[in-house]
Formats: structure tokens, C-alpha cells, sequence
């Protein structure tokens, strides 16, 4: 199964609301990258675990504009 990106809909002081990564499981904010790697074709491939619970999701970044 391939994680997504959760997006949370409160809104956060100095931030949009809707914009950003919310763990699924605890509703946290903060992550850490645990590693990188690029992909053909200029994507960047992240594997980032939650600060407070734990949970490890995946993440394709590629540049805007593209």
C-alpha cells in the first residue's frame, strides 16, 4: 500500500489552512527525513517518519512547474 499525503483542515496560526503534512495517526506536524532519493525524470522520493508517533509515510516531490 502506498502512502499519501494528509492534508489537515484546521487552520494553524502563520500557516494556510489545508496546506502541509498531518501524520494520519496522531495529527502531528513535525517530521524527519529519514532518507532521499531522486527519481528518473527530476522526482524526489522521501521517506519521512513522524516525530511523535512513528509513522513512516512516502513522499514524491517533484518541482513546480512541471
Amino acid at each position: 500500500m502506498q502512502s499519501r499525503k494528509y492534508y489537515d483542515q484546521r487552520i494553524v496560526p502563520g500557516q494556510e489552512p489545508g496546506k502541509g503534512l498531518v501524520c494520519r495517526r496522531c495529527g502531528c506536524r513535525h517530521f524527519r527525513t529519514v532518507y532521499t532519493r531522486r527519481r528518473a525524470g527530476g522526482t524526489i522520493l522521501r521517506r519521512r517518519e513522524c516525530r511523535h508517533c512513528g509513522l513512516r509515510i512516502t513522499t514524491i516531490e517533484r518541482k513546480a512547474g512541471y
